[in-house]
């Protein structure tokens, strides 16, 4: 037998931060964490832990000023790289049993200068829907055609003094009255559940 060691502060990775993106993500039977350089994934069937290596960007190097974050978009786990200097977007989509970077790749590259006021430091993709994909910014909510690959006109923006905030819908068997059993849900007439 081995004695436990008390340690006052144990060694652990740079966790992202939860306020930009989620800290965790749960994407077709494995948890997902954004660590520093690389993805960590636990398998929940097989119980294991792989490491999947972040693709090599100017803002991974830290040349570049921007954010990082995992999301769930089209039904896959996706990597986005928000780099602010050049202006750009862009979404890694993982495809099935990744282990490494070259399981990655590149869907694509926004230019998100279009976007209007880009003071806002946070775009993030919300879902896809007949090739095009949707994008929360701190004007509202846009769309990108990614066959034609350009931006369409604002879904709607907001002012200054609004706040907001967007789910994507997805359908599902699970009954939302019976798992959240709020009075609020109650309220709401059987049309919109």
């Amino acid at each position: 037998r081995r004695p436990i060691q008390r340690r006052d502060k144990l060694p652990h990775p740079a966790f992202r931060d939860d306020e930009i993106g989620q800290g965790s993500i749960f994407v077709k039977g494995s948890l997902y964490w954004y660590v520093t350089d690389y993805i960590l994934c636990f398998d929940v069937t097989t119980e294991r832990f792989n490491l999947i290596w972040v693709p090599k960007t100017p803002l991974m190097c830290g040349v570049s000023m921007g954010h990082s974050m995992l999301i769930e978009l089209d039904k896959s786990l996706c990597f986005i790289i928000h780099d602010i200097s050049s202006e750009i977007l862009h979404i890694y989509k993982m495809q099935k049993g990744c282990v490494d970077e070259e399981n990655l790749w590149k869907g694509f590259s926004i230019d998100v200068s279009l976007i209007g006021n880009l003071d806002s430091y946070y775009i993030q993709p919300l879902c896809v829907r007949s090739k095009k994909i949707y994008l929360r910014s701190g004007d509202g909510l846009v769309c990108y055609d990614a066959v034609s690959q350009e931006l369409i006109a604002p879904v709607f923006s907001v002012r200054a003094d609004d706040s907001f905030h967007f789910v994507a819908y997805t359908k599902s068997i699970v009954c939302l009255k019976e798992l959240v059993g709020s009075s609020l849900v109650s309220i709401l007439s059987d049309s919109y559940l």
